[in-house]
């Protein structure tokens, strides 16, 4: 369940960050207190599409590639299963790379999952 701390904003999986509390974890990125009540809801998933591309890079691994994982099914959504689940891998080893480098260095969402479409139409 991706979840977004009040306090920093920061989405972070809820159900994979370790109990502080009775009910409650810590954000990952500024120890702040988190409930499942804080869940995205589906507007706020909207308006996820529109960060800067720098952001997705300040997100948890796994809800930027979910994040780039929705923007590709949206933009190539008659694509078969089997070019989308190729696209999946790619997008996450290609993010993985990607955050490796400084700032100014890394790859665009759009340069990400063109790349991934690219490796797997060929």
């Amino acid at each position: 369940m991706d979840t977004k701390c009040k306090k920093c904003k920061h989405i972070f999986n809820y159900d994979k960050t370790p109990e502080a509390g009775m009910g409650w974890v810590k954000c990952p990125k500024c120890g702040g207190p988190v409930t499942p009540v804080d869940k995205v809801k589906k507007d706020e998933e909207l308006s996820i599409f529109n960060l800067d591309n720098d952001d997705i890079y300040n997100m948890e691994s796994t809800a930027a590639i979910k994040l780039l994982e929705l923007i590709a099914d949206k933009q190539w959504r008659n694509k078969g299963e089997t070019v989308k689940a190729c696209v999946s891998r790619k997008i996450s080893i290609i993010y993985h790379e990607e955050r490796k480098k400084p700032v100014g260095k890394r790859k665009s969402r759009e340069q990400i999952i063109g790349e991934a479409y690219g490796m797997c139409e060929k």
